[in-house]
C-alpha cells in the first residue's frame, strides 16, 4: 500500500543511500584488508552537504553485515582531547555489548563506573594518557577476539573537530593494533586543489599546531577519499526516486532532473529542495509534482536570489538579457564566440564579429552590476546554480 509520509525530512537514512559504487567497492576491499590484519586508515574529505555522514552510515552498515563491529561516533566541537577519545571508546563499548552481548561480559556499566571501573583504565581518571588509551583499545580487541569478531570499523563523523592531542593519542594507541580500521570524516572549508589534497593539508596543519608537531598523527590516515556531489545525473535522479518509492506523492521526471540541476547534484541541497517541494504538494493536495510547483516552491525558498535576478534584468537592456540567455543555455563557462554561435546557429563566423563584441559588452555590464555573473579572462560564468535558476525563471526560459 502506498505510504504518505514525507521521505525528505531526514538527511541521513541508509535505506535511501544511492551512488558512490566505486568507493563502496574500495571499502569492501579495505574490510578484506582488516580481516587480514592489515588496516588501511583513511580520511573522507568534502565540503558541507556532500553526503559524508550518509556515506559513513553506509560504511557502518556494510561492515556490520560483513560481521565486523562498526560504530559512528560524532565528536563534540566544544569538547577536548579526553572527551573525544572517551566518546570513541565508549561507542565501541556500547556496540560490543549491544551486538555481541552473549559473547562478552557486561562492559557498559563497568565503563560508566568511572574510577571504579575494573576493565578499563581511561574512565578512572580525567587525564588523557596514551598508554591508558592503548590498554583500553587492547582490552576491547581481546574481547572481540574472544567473540570471534574479525575487527572493528570506527567511522568518526565531524572529524575536523578532533582535538590535536586526541588525534595523537588515537594514533599512538592504534598504530600497533591491527584489529581496528579508522575512517575519519573531514568537513572542508575549501576544496581548492582537490578534496584529498585540501584534507591532507588541514590534517597536517592540525597535527603541527595542536599535536605538538606529531605529523604522524595525520599521516596515520594513509588514504584520502574525496566526497563531492553525485558523480552523474542518474545518481541524482535515483536519490529522489529512491525516497519516493511507493509514495502516494510522486515527482515527474522533469521536476526530478531540475532538482539535481538546481542543486548541482549536491545531496544536502537536493534533499532540502525536495523536502520543501513535498510539503508544498501536501499542502496543495497534489499527487504528481510538476515543474510548475517546483518553480513556485523555488521562488518561496530563494526569494532573495529571485529578487536580485528581477532587479538585474529590470535595469538591463535587451542585449544583456539576450547574452545571459545564451550563457545560461550553455550551462558552463563560455566565451562570447561560443555564446554567439549558440544564439545564431548556422551563421558564418565572419558575420558574428559584431555580435561577439556586443555580447562581450553586455556581459561585462551584467558582471559589473551583479554578483551573479563572473568573468575570468574572456570567459563568463554564472557559477552559483541557485542564481542561474533564478535568472532562468525571471527570463521565462524554464
Amino acid at each position: 500500500m502506498p505510504h504518505e509520509f514525507n521521505p525528505f525530512t531526514e538527511q541521513i537514512v541508509v535505506e535511501y543511500f544511492v551512488g558512490r559504487e566505486y568507493k563502496l567497492k574500495q571499502f569492501r576491499g579495505d574490510l578484506s584488508g582488516l580481516r587480514a590484519k592489515m588496516p588501511n586508515h583513511q580520511y573522507i574529505a568534502g565540503l558541507n552537504g556532500t553526503g559524508k555522514t550518509s556515506y559513513l552510515a553506509k560504511l557502518v552498515e556494510i561492515a556490520r553485515d560483513d560481521g565486523f563491529l562498526a560504530v559512528m561516533p560524532t565528536l563534540d566541537a566544544q569538547s577536548l582531547s579526553y572527551s573525544h577519545i572517551s566518546t570513541i571508546i565508549r561507542s565501541i563499548v556500547a556496540a560490543l555489548e549491544e551486538q555481541w552481548g552473549e559473547h562478552v561480559p557486561k562492559i557498559v556499566s563497568d565503563w560508566d563506573a568511572g574510577k571504579d571501573s575494573k576493565y578499563f583504565y581511561l574512565p578512572r581518571t580525567d587525564e588523557l594518557k596514551s598508554d591508558r588509551v592503548r590498554q583500553d583499545f587492547e582490552k576491547l580487541a581481546n574481547l572481540m577476539k574472544e567473540a570471534k569478531i574479525p575487527g572493528a570499523v570506527i567511522c568518526i563523523d565531524e572529524g575536523q573537530r578532533i582535538d590535536g592531542r586526541a588525534m595523537s593519542a588515537l594514533k599512538n594507541a592504534l598504530q600497533q593494533l591491527n584489529s581496528y580500521l579508522v575512517v575519519l570524516s573531514w568537513r572542508l572549508v575549501s576544496d581548492t586543489g582537490g578534496a584529498v589534497a585540501a584534507g591532507r593539508l588541514e590534517l597536517d596543519t592540525k597535527a603541527t599546531n595542536e599535536a605538538e608537531g606529531d605529523i604522524g598523527a595525520s599521516r596515520f590516515y594513509v588514504t584520502g577519499i574525496p566526497i563531492g556531489p553525485f558523480e552523474t545525473d542518474q545518481e541524482a535522479v535515483d536519490c529522489i526516486r529512491r525516497r519516493l518509492l511507493d509514495n502516494v506523492i510522486q515527482f515527474d521526471d522533469e521536476a526530478i532532473v531540475r532538482i539535481g540541476r538546481i542543486a548541482k547534484r549536491l545531496p544536502k541541497t537536493m534533499i532540502l529542495i525536495a523536502n520543501n517541494l513535498y510539503q508544498s504538494a501536501q499542502k496543495d493536495g497534489v499527487q504528481v509534482v510538476t515543474t510548475e510547483l517546483l518553480n513556485q516552491t523555488f521562488r518561496n525558498m530563494y526569494q532573495k536570489e529571485v529578487m536580485e535576478a528581477v532587479t538585474l534584468l529590470d535595469t538591463s537592456p535587451g542585449g544583456v538579457k539576450s547574452a545571459l540567455r545564451g550563457l545560461l543555455a550553455l550551462r558552463q563557462p563560455a566565451n562570447p564566440a561560443a555564446i554567439a554561435t549558440h544564439l545564431y546557429p548556422g551563421t558564418k563566423p565572419e558575420l558574428l564579429i559584431d555580435s561577439i563584441d556586443g555580447i562581450r559588452s553586455n556581459l561585462d555590464r551584467a558582471c559589473g552590476s551583479s554578483s551573479f555573473c563572473i568573468k575570468t579572462q574572456d570567459r563568463y560564468d554564472i557559477p552559483n546554480s541557485i542564481h542561474a535558476y533564478a535568472l532562468e525563471l525571471t527570463l521565462g526560459i524554464v
